[in-house]
């Protein structure tokens, strides 16, 4: 039996390819493909084919609709349309053409198939109808699926055997029975009967259903699951003498089917129950699975999440097309997958995670890329401890450099502020020389006070929890900011709090110097006012802060304001969230104000944020105050007694030659009998010679040699009544516990000015021995 010869009408060469090979496996011949309707009348011409599987849109030429018009009218060949949508007015021309039927795109083999062959049965219908008025019973019963035949009133004409098998009639009993009574089919979830095909067909005036689903209900009340489609029998003139619809038995495809939901289900459940987050992309870079893990990072619902594009939704504006990109050129081959791989997401709430991703490329069985499937982690917090190390162990260096340069410079100092001291002493009273020497010490003070902001601002060693100052550190953090703040922003300043806080100097430095970069960095362009204050403030019922854990009580009140754009209303419930930053690539880490809530909150205390876009940003900064031990301090300086001098033997040791003939004058004159030492191997020969002859050790701490902390315990191994004080230009070479078990009475700083020598030599001096 010769094979049915199908013509291909198709302009895209890819949809035509697919059809060929469709059509080859499923028996067809194939005439020939044409790309357009030109070249679809010129193979008709020469090969004859028996039908034509035409798309109705064809681009430019003669369309599908006009093409199927002459093929019919000049070859007697009809067409089969191909199309992606099926609006009444193309339906409606496309009538002109008697097809045989439609095929909607997309479509699977099933249905490609029964159209094809109840088309290829019409066809040959027609024909035997032009030359002999015969049924195509013959036909009909070797379908496999159930084909039932009407009149154009919808009484039955023939059933095939499969519809025999299905419905439970047989065709001699059926015929002339109405369509209603043989077939009758009912929605799978809701069990109502549904609207008839066949008179959907016959109402609609001859246009086709597409296949459904649904339930038939055989005359011996047994259910069984198909897919139905119908079609009219339609003369060469037009007219309608009937419809054919087709039952396909749809049992087993809906076990599949059944089964398939099951095993995905079960898949579903087991990725939810990893730690991890799935997510499945598509290649057009639409989200296809997402677990239960991948949502709640992502801060979405169920199903709103399954069809958004992963790029769009989810990856951070300035980077979705490098992304897109580079996904592009996965999913195509041109590039490699990276097995590993870490980025920034945005959640649907707009918060930014960073994640560490696992991606493997999904194939079908032809071996064509059809998606990426990701498996991730949250790293965020890990990221930012990670950060938080780095900052760390890069401010110990920092601290380490500059506790170097420290003791050389504090040496510096000592010497000059010593001598300076020693000759205002000396100068005459109202002379130029007088007033010279006060400028040198003003600027030695100065000096002094820079190098302890430096030290402030790199000490990391300075974590125990004690009462620090708040405004005055406050004082400390703006003098180093005023030294690079640019000249169009001004600087208010107002600092009225005596109050102490629990805490860590550097901390608190931070908190200063984090809002108060972000206050600049957004003045940078424009210029405007930063404005810090400092104050005390009692917080009671009536005026405690809302959507707070603050407790009714004294507490130090922050505000550092700027005038700069303000931030964005948006932004605002996630700007204490890490790795958030507005600032460009390279600009900033998005920390800053994470580090600040979390030790604001570490504290006690509480961060709000008042801003409005284009009218500048005010931070509120509350922390609970420790009043008693701030008046404490307070008292202990007021009750500083007027230094003393006497007459004990002090022996003075320090590798700097300038510093002991400094400290030499002023113990001196203050009538101490001083002898001084270079280093510690002389010192030690000296009291070794006579251990009971002096009263009192000063040494620097650092020293080539013997450092001070040694010479201080063989000398105590000698001379255990000897008191001790050890000097330092860094401070976290001294480890008070550890000097004060060792025996040393007092450590002091340098640069050390006179009144602080000479009253420290005197408290230690007076003091009994323990």
């Amino acid at each position: 039996m010769r094979k049915p010869r199908i013509l291909i009408v198709e302009d895209n060469p890819i949809v035509a390819e697919d059809l060929k090979i469709k059509l080859l496996n499923f028996g067809y011949s194939i005439s020939g493909v044409a790309m357009s309707g030109e070249e679809a009348l010129n193979s008709t011409e020469a090969q004859r084919p028996d039908l034509a599987l035409m798309d109705i849109n064809l681009g430019q030429g003669i369309s599908g609709l006009e093409t199927a018009i002459l093929l019919k009218e000049k070859y007697g060949v009809s067409v089969i349309y191909l199309t992606a949508h099926a609006d009444e007015q193309t339906l409606d021309k496309a009538k002109e053409s008697e097809p045989y039927g439609f095929i909607v795109k997309p479509f699977d083999d099933n249905d490609l198939k029964s159209v094809l062959e109840v088309a290829i049965h019409k066809m040959k219908a027609d024909l035997r109808l032009r030359e002999s008025h015969q049924w195509l019973q013959t036909t009909l019963l070797s379908i496999a699926d159930g084909v039932i035949a009407t009149d154009n009133q919808g009484n039955i004409r023939f059933l095939n055997s499969k519809a025999e098998a299905l419905t439970g009639w047989e065709s001699d009993e059926a015929a002339g029975q109405a369509i209603e009574t043989v077939f009758c089919s009912i929605d799978e979830q809701s069990g109502k009967v549904q609207e008839n095909p066949v008179r959907m067909v016959l109402q609609s005036g001859g246009d086709p259903t597409q296949e459904s689903e649904s339930i038939l209900l055989s005359r011996q009340n047994v259910r069984i699951p198909i897919k139905t489609t119908s079609s009219p029998i339609v003369l060469s003139t037009g007219e309608t003498i009937g419809t054919v619809l087709v039952i396909k038995d749809d049992t087993r495809a809906r076990e599949a089917k059944k089964e398939l939901l099951h095993q995905k289900q079960r898949a579903e459940m087991y990725l939810n129950l990893a730690g991890v987050m799935f997510v499945a992309l598509d290649t057009q870079g639409c989200i296809t699975l997402a677990n239960q893990k991948a949502r709640e990072v992502l801060e979405t619902e169920d199903e709103t999440i399954i069809g958004l594009n992963w790029f769009e939704h989810f990856i951070p504006e300035y980077e979705q097309r490098q992304f897109k990109e580079a996904f592009v050129k996965i999913i195509s081959g041109e590039k490699a997958v990276n097995r590993y791989f870490e980025n920034r997401i945005v959640s649907a709430k707009k918060r930014v995670r960073h994640i560490a991703w696992n991606n493997t490329i999904l194939e079908d069985e032809s071996g064509n890329s059809v998606g990426m499937l990701s498996s991730g982690e949250d790293i965020t917090e890990k990221m930012h401890l990670q950060t938080r190390l780095y900052q760390a162990e890069k401010m110990e260096a920092i601290g380490t450099l500059a506790g170097g340069i420290a003791h050389d410079f504090n040496n510096l100092l000592s010497s000059i502020l010593g001598f300076t001291e020693l000759s205002l002493d000396i100068a005459e009273t109202g002379s130029v020389m007088e007033d010279n020497l006060g400028e040198v010490k003003s600027a030695g003070l100065r000096a002094k006070e820079i190098v302890s902001q430096i030290l402030n601002f790199a000490r990391q060693s300075d974590t125990s929890i004690q009462p620090v100052n708040v405004g005055e550190i406050a004082q400390e953090a703006i003098r180093l900011i005023r030294s690079t703040l640019p000249a169009n922003i001004k600087l208010i300043q107002h600092f009225n709090s005596n109050s102490m806080v629990m805490g860590v100097a550097s901390q608190v430095h931070q908190i200063f110097m984090n809002l108060c970069s972000n206050a600049i960095h957004a003045l940078e362009k424009t210029g405007g006012t930063l404005q810090v204050s400092v104050s005390d403030l009692y917080l009671t019922k009536n005026n405690l802060p809302p959507d707070t854990s603050l407790l009714e009580g004294p507490h130090v009140f922050i505000r550092i304001s700027d005038s700069g754009s303000g931030i964005a209303q948006e932004n605002l419930h996630t700007i204490f969230e890490p790795y958030f930053t507005t600032k460009g690539v390279g600009k900033g880490t998005g920390l800053g104000l994470s580090v600040v809530h979390g030790i604001i909150q570490e504290y006690g205390g509480a961060i709000l944020v008042d801003s409005k876009e284009d009218r500048g940003t005010s931070f509120l900064l509350y922390l609970p105050a420790r009043i008693e031990e701030n008046q404490e301090l307070h008292n202990q300086r007021d009750s500083i007694e007027p230094v003393k001098g006497g007459n004990e033997k002090i022996l003075f040791v320090d590798d700097e030659r300038a510093i002991c003939k400094m400290s030499e004058n002023i113990l001196t004159k203050a009538g101490y009998s001083v002898t001084c030492c270079l280093n510690g191997a002389e010192a030690i020969k000296l009291v070794q010679a006579n251990p009971h002859h002096y009263n009192l050790l000063i040494s620097d701490m650092t020293m080539p040699g013997t450092t001070g902390d040694k010479l201080a315990a063989e000398l105590l191994r000698v001379a255990p009544d000897l008191k001790i004080i050890l000097c330092t230009g860094y401070s976290s070479l001294f480890d008070s516990e550890a000097l004060k078990k060792l025996g040393v009475s007092k450590c002091i700083y340098k640069p050390i000015e006179r009144k602080l020598l000479l009253s420290s030599v005197r408290d230690v001096l007076d003091e009994s021995r323990v």
